[in-house]
């Protein structure tokens, strides 16, 4: 890889990220396009899995560090069902009115 496609490819990644920290998900709907038409990539199986690796690795990332607070996922367990309860209380309730 020349120093451009490294470039580009830092650039769209951090498109990617900004826009992800804004949004909150879909990755690997913007990496493809961008490593096809950006960066250069010949293939778009390539990308696809490119964009799937990465994905990939980023969730491992993030479950290690969300395995490592422990107070996190006691807190999980202990509320689980509080909005469950919550709608199905709600759906049984709307039941009897008519529209």
């Amino acid at each position: 890889m020349d120093t451009a496609a490294i470039l580009a490819a830092l650039a769209s990644g951090g498109v990617i990220g900004l826009i992800l920290g804004l949004v909150g998900g879909g990755g690997s709907i913007l990496a493809v396009p961008l490593l096809i038409y950006v960066v250069g990539v010949g293939s778009p199986h390539a990308a696809i899995g490119t964009a799937a690796i990465a994905v990939t690795a980023n969730a491992l990332a993030s479950l290690i560090g969300h395995a490592r607070a422990p107070r996190e996922v006691a807190m999980r367990r202990r509320f689980r069902g509080v909005g469950h309860d919550r709608r199905s209380a709600r759906s049984g309730a709307g039941q009897g009115v008519r529209r």
